[in-house]
C-alpha cells in the first residue's frame, strides 16, 4: 500500500507547516486539507496558495494613539 500524498513529500509539508503557523492563516485548518490531496501537484497548489497569503498579508494596524 503507498504512502499517502503527504507523507511521500515532507518538503511541502514543511512548507505547509510554515505557512500554517503564519498570522495570515492562524484560523484557518489548512493541515487537514492536505491529508485529502492525491497528487504532488493538488498539494503543491495547495501549499503556494497559503505561502501567497502569507506573502499578501498585511497585519491590521493598531491603534497606537496616546491617552491624553
Amino acid at each position: 500500500m503507498p504512502l499517502p500524498t503527504w507523507r511521500q513529500h515532507p518538503d511541502l509539508m514543511a512548507r505547509l507547516t510554515a505557512a500554517q503557523n503564519h498570522p495570515a492563516n492562524a484560523r484557518i485548518d489548512i493541515m487537514t486539507f492536505a491529508g485529502m490531496c492525491d497528487s504532488r501537484e493538488e498539494l503543491e497548489r495547495h501549499v503556494e496558495r497559503y505561502e501567497r497569503a502569507a506573502a499578501e498579508f498585511v497585519p491590521p494596524r493598531r491603534n497606537c494613539r496616546k491617552a491624553a
